[in-house]
């Protein structure tokens, strides 16, 4: 959230804003921490939270869009067998809930994972969910270091980095697991017949350019004051190689 707000978006805007960047960009984001998202008692709690509850699950399925179809992370694999049936008894009629694993087996993350296997439970349009997993080297992904995927301090550098990564620019580690995961959606719509072609349409879309223009698309679609977005975009693709020259990539 606080990327996307650097690069310009408006996460503190009316859920009626983002219902209109999705309805124009096809993407938008609903800040869970915001009192106009929920209640504001809500979002105190989860602002002093700093490890996983089922606030982290209730509060992202209270989703105002209010959608058909999901892909979910969820912080432990015991959530993988609770949140797929939560998510077809409120009205979802396709999903896929993750958890990814560590390189040790033991450490997790709620999404899938370039470092180890990947826990999915994927909930059928039928209303059957089926379980199974997959590591990297099935789709073809190399298994970085753990140090590769650490973020910077700096959320001001972590925006230039996402830029770069959507302009085409990174290919290693975080190209990998940022595809991976976008692949997830592809497949669950049908636009990918399996996961893995899913993550190799997603490296397509950013050597096309489309990941980018997606970018500029939210910026100018989520924001009260467009222009003042679109400047803060524009101040980063205009400085970002630049400053990602100064950035150690590996």
């Amino acid at each position: 959230m606080d990327i996307l707000e650097a690069l310009g978006v408006d996460v503190e805007c009316d859920p009626e804003i983002v219902t209109r960047s999705i309805e124009r960009a096809g993407i938008g984001i609903f800040n869970g921490m915001s009192p106009k998202v929920h209640p504001m008692a809500l979002g105190r709690i989860l602002s002093r939270i700093s490890f996983g509850t089922v606030l982290n699950i209730a509060a992202s399925l209270a989703n105002p869009a209010m959608p058909d179809y999901g892909v979910r992370g969820v912080y432990s694999r015991e959530l993988l067998q609770r949140a797929p049936v939560v998510m077809r008894e409120i009205g979802y009629r396709k999903a896929l809930v993750v958890h990814g694993l560590a390189g040790d087996g033991v450490y997790g993350m709620d999404e899938a994972s370039t470092l180890g296997e990947t826990l999915v439970a994927e909930l059928k349009e039928n209303g059957s969910i089926q379980y199974y997993s997959f590591l990297p080297e099935d789709l073809g992904i190399q298994r970085p270091l753990p140090q590769d995927l650490k973020p910077a301090a700096d959320v001001k550098e972590e925006a230039y980095r996402m830029v770069w990564l959507l302009s085409g620019e990174e290919n290693g580690a975080r190209r990998d697991i940022v595809c991976l995961n976008a692949g997830l959606v592809l497949y669950l719509m049908g636009i990918a017949g399996t996961i893995k072609e899913g993550y190799h349409d997603s490296l397509e879309i950013i050597r096309s350019g489309k990941a980018l223009q997606k970018l500029w698309d939210w910026v100018r679609e989520q924001n009260v004051r467009p222009e003042a977005g679109i400047s803060r975009l524009q101040s980063f693709t205009n400085q970002g190689k630049g400053s990602m020259e100064k950035i150690d990539l590996k």
